[in-house]
């Protein structure tokens, strides 16, 4: 069974009203979009409380978010369980919080390279603030491994973002040579 749902269409100056067919959802498929839907808003806010310098409201629909995906079967899209685990890491990190902070961006990692693909400006991002974590706990070794992992990616893209690539290579140049000088 199909339904048809009328859809409103300008096209230079005309108004003209366009049949569009959608399938009927199965009760299945509807609650599985709903809660598609309904993590999107969730990340939604939990991004722009973060931007908003909200940190703990930040961190609770995260929670929320990441005990729901951990307790319910199916999953989460990976796509949207790597925006919440990545979002959360972020909030960790800012807060102090270094070694939860790791553990999470750990967690995030195979989530981006699965959804995007290994070589993605997403996972370098994640890579690098992982580096960050890792320096801060005192494991040189780790950072500089997941620096120099999130440049060769950074190096197979035209358009990477200078500014984290630069901020990349320094802070590799930095353990390097302090590695060199111990």
């Amino acid at each position: 069974m199909r339904r048809v749902l009328p859809w409103l269409l300008l096209l230079g100056g005309w108004t003209a009203v366009v049949a569009d067919p959608l399938p009927v959802l199965s009760p299945a498929s509807r609650v599985r979009a709903e809660r598609v839907q309904r993590w999107r808003s969730a990340l939604d806010a939990a991004e722009s409380a973060r931007t908003a310098d909200r940190p703990a409201e930040a961190k609770a629909i995260y929670r929320e978010l990441l005990a729901e995906a951990d307790a319910d079967a199916p999953p989460p899209p990976a796509m949207l369980l790597a925006r919440a685990v990545d979002g959360l890491a972020d909030v960790e990190r800012v807060a102090g919080s270094l070694a939860e902070a790791a553990t999470l961006y750990e967690r995030a990692l195979p989530l981006w390279r699965r959804v995007l693909g290994p070589d993605q400006p997403r996972v370098a991002t994640t890579l690098q603030n992982l580096a960050m974590v890792r320096l801060e706990l005192g494991d040189t070794a780790q950072a500089a491994a997941a620096l120099r992992e999130a440049l060769a990616i950074w190096d197979g893209w035209s358009d990477a973002p200078a500014a984290e690539v630069g901020a990349a290579r320094a802070l590799l140049d930095r353990i390097e040579a302090r590695t060199v000088s111990e």
